[in-house]
């Protein structure tokens, strides 16, 4: 049977590390609630609803979800250790609350006739070999009304993790030992680590999942799902709603969008286009550009993708050589709206030209400060009757 992205991998290593910090169990509350508020939920929408969420790794995000008090949730997950978490947690801090159901099941396999007031599914689509397909088989457990959260990967604002699974790729050997790995890798990046002070996950977590599992830098067969994609796969029956980072204007009059002039998921596919830049740089946000100007930037970092995918199969000099002249032209290209992005790029390059003399201790420089908006979420409303 074929790989299966990410479970099979977690299997393999009997773990799941996608763990949040929750020792400031109001921290991680107010977070998810923010999060949900910029997606169109409130907790009154959430009580008493019906719940199914795909993926839900070892519980952590979904002990708000479940805090709520919805009057059923499901939680599927193909990974025997992350549903052995979830149950741990929630009998840890819900002791009494017994309206769960746990599911080993992949996506494609579950069944279920019965269709639910929310569907979730976190950081599980992009890396799947048929993303979209996996798209339109969990929201199809939405009842009319309800709504479907998604994640979505882009290849710009995830840009510097396919990087940073560049160096991964580079600096340790596939036949070295399991926590070899992890420990050289917990060194090469100790020092991008600390620019993110918002970080929720362990470091050892974030180079397991993010670099030692290549479902998403480092295989060829899957593939990524871009905010556009996601809200063109759903358009027939889901009017996409909310989402984080919230990048919607619609400056239309209310009394102008009625029948088939709502045009929701138009209007979010050009607001995408013409900000889709943004992603690209955490530390700093830019006014719309033209829509085709940065077409060309998702095509460089598309191209940038597949080289490295190459890379980490074949191990071949020519694919870091073509990697480097994109990163030249992307730096260009950047250049016109960021300087400290495209002083970040350059940094790589000049560190990337180092090849194969590239150890944990090489220095990139200001690269190591450079975080793309990697995760964006999404929130759809299934259309009543459709």
């Amino acid at each position: 049977m074929p790989e299966q992205p990410y479970v099979d991998f977690y299997k393999r290593h009997s773990i799941s590390p996608v763990a949040q910090n929750i020792s400031d169990l109001k921290k991680h509350y107010d977070r998810r609630e923010f999060l949900y508020r910029r997606l169109g939920l409130v907790a009154s929408y959430v009580k008493g609803k019906t719940i199914i969420e795909f993926g839900p790794g070892s519980g952590h995000n979904a002990l708000y979800t479940y805090s709520l008090r919805p009057s059923k949730y499901v939680l599927v997950d193909g990974n025997p250790k992350g549903l052995k978490d979830c149950e741990d947690l929630f009998r840890k801090y819900f002791p009494d609350q017994k309206c769960h159901q746990l599911v080993k099941s992949l996506i494609e396999e579950y069944q279920n006739d019965q269709l639910f007031d929310l569907v979730l599914c976190e950081g599980l689509l992009p890396g799947q070999k048929d993303p979209e397909q996996s798209l339109r088989s969990i929201a199809e457990f939405t009842k009319p009304g309800g709504v479907c959260i998604i994640t979505a990967h882009d290849c710009v604002g995830f840009l510097t993790d396919l990087l940073r699974g560049l160096i991964g790729g580079i600096v340790i050997k596939e036949d070295m030992p399991f926590e070899e790995k992890t420990g050289i890798l917990l060194a090469a990046f100790e020092g991008h680590f600390a620019h993110l002070k918002g970080m929720s996950r362990s470091s050892k977590d974030w180079v397991v999942d993010s670099i030692m599992n290549k479902a998403l830098w480092g295989n060829k067969e899957t593939d990524m799902l871009s905010i556009e994609r996601a809200i063109k796969t759903l358009d027939a029956s889901f009017d996409v709603y909310g989402a984080s980072p919230y990048f919607f204007v619609d400056w239309r009059w209310y009394k102008d969008v009625y029948g088939e002039k709502k045009d929701f998921n138009k209007t979010a596919i050009d607001c995408y286009r013409k900000n889709l830049h943004n992603l690209l740089d955490f530390r700093d946000q830019w006014g719309p550009r033209p829509a085709e100007e940065n077409r060309d930037l998702l095509n460089i970092c598309l191209e940038i993708r597949h080289l490295i995918a190459c890379f980490a199969h074949e191990k071949n000099r020519s694919h870091i050589e073509g990697i480097s002249q994109n990163i030249h032209a992307l730096e260009a290209m950047v250049r016109t709206f960021s300087k400290v992005t495209a002083d970040a790029l350059s940094d790589f390059n000049s560190a990337l030209k180092k090849y194969p003399a590239i150890t944990p201790k090489t220095d990139w420089k200001s690269f190591s400060s450079w975080w793309g908006r990697g995760l964006q979420y999404l929130s759809f409303i299934r259309g009543q009757g459709r």
